[in-house]
């Protein structure tokens, strides 16, 4: 009788619960679940560590060389707030913005990101299970 079967086993009218071949577990049956229990308790410290390493980082975008820096945040988990102001007070930052701008959308496409405007002055990118929040209408 296998383990599910043996744990959802109907009990007959005026049957007794006491532990039996047919409603107990084997210890083959008991060191399995406690396997199980242990790997999955490791899998959440896992990912609580990956979770509580995640940060905030505001990067200053001087150049398109600063878009690597954005991406490699991004790679490791973190919310990246770009402040794009100084590369908009350079005399042609324009025309390099527009380019930053359009690879940083690149990058964010690519690792399933997102990425949105949210001043004159700055720019949220975040990783992966991170949306961000749009008013419709």
């Amino acid at each position: 009788m296998g383990l599910l079967s043996k744990i959802f086993r109907r009990k007959k009218i005026g049957e007794e619960t006491l532990p039996t071949e047919a409603n107990s577990a084997s210890k083959e049956d008991v060191s399995f679940i406690e396997e199980c229990s242990v790997e999955a308790q490791k899998n959440v410290e896992e990912k609580n560590i990956i979770i509580s390493e995640r940060y905030i980082k505001v990067i200053h975008l001087y150049g398109l060389t600063d878009v690597e820096e954005v991406q490699n945040e991004l790679e490791s988990g973190n919310i990246i707030i770009v402040d794009i102001s100084t590369l908009k007070k350079n005399g042609g930052g324009t025309i390099e913005l527009k380019r930053a701008v359009e690879q940083m959308k690149g990058v964010v496409k690519v690792k399933n990101g997102d990425i949105a405007q949210f001043s004159e002055k700055y720019i949220i990118v975040t990783p992966p299970g991170v949306k961000i929040w749009r008013k419709t209408g």
